[in-house]
């Protein structure tokens, strides 16, 4: 099976970046325990969307598995932040990294619009 993924991959990454990041999100969110009942996918999309977005900007000559790589490293960052937001895990002020207010504010923007 890992040599199918490892053939296919590529491929979807190629053809629908912004639906692979967007699946790989709410699969690490899964895999750490949050309760994806409760999270909007539009969330989810604008949070993949700004990472395949950065991905364009930075990673001009990679070659797809080193994409690849690049995208399951800031998947996991995201999901492990946006965890630590939800569970309030981020007591100081100095722990609030201008990335961390980035997914802070679509996470309230978001929010806000559910309620």
């Amino acid at each position: 099976m890992r040599i199918f993924h490892m053939l296919w991959l590529p491929f979807a990454y190629w053809f629908s970046p912004y639906k692979l990041a967007n699946n790989a999100l709410r699969g690490t969110l899964k895999k750490y325990g949050v309760d994806l009942n409760k999270i909007p996918n539009s969330l989810t999309q604008e949070l993949s969307s700004s990472i395949i977005n950065n991905q364009k900007v930075f990673d001009k000559n990679k070659s797809a598995l080193q994409k690849l790589y690049d995208l399951q490293l800031l998947t996991d960052h995201n999901a492990l932040t946006m965890k630590k937001i939800i569970n309030h895990e981020f007591k100081y002020d100095f722990e609030f990294t201008p990335e961390v207010e980035h997914i802070k504010n679509i996470m309230l923007k978001h929010a806000i619009k559910r309620f």
